[in-house]
């Protein structure tokens, strides 16, 4: 599928890139497609609910999950809890996501007896 217009502009440079900050990269990635979508109703109904939850909120889920399994907890748990308070993900994930909302200490000892290192 063709998209209709352009979506950003990317300057590289020698300082830090915005990239490396994959909890900002994923929180401006959703944003960029929910615009695009609310812009663009006839896109939504030619790809079907479905899979435009699978490609905004899969992906940004996805993303968190990354951050998890690389050891970056607290990028992860802010970018699970906005998934969860906004009642997305399939009910695994959800189960997954939960302990996000438990404060940190919790957190951490969830996390640890789940997948000791």
């Amino acid at each position: 599928m063709r998209v209709p217009e352009v979506l950003a502009f990317y300057h590289h440079h020698d300082g830090l890139q915005a990239t490396h900050d994959r909890k900002r990269a994923a929180l401006d990635t959703l944003l960029a497609k929910q615009k695009f979508l609310n812009r663009h109703p006839e896109v939504v109904r030619q790809i079907g609910t479905k899979r435009i939850e699978k490609i905004t909120w899969g992906k940004f889920i996805e993303q968190a999950s990354t951050l998890y399994w690389q050891g970056d907890l607290i990028a992860a748990r802010s970018l699970f809890r906005k998934a969860l308070l906004a009642g997305r993900g399939t009910w695994a994930e959800m189960l997954r996501m939960f302990p996000s909302l438990l404060p940190l200490p919790f957190h951490r000892v969830i996390s640890k007896a789940r997948h000791p290192r």
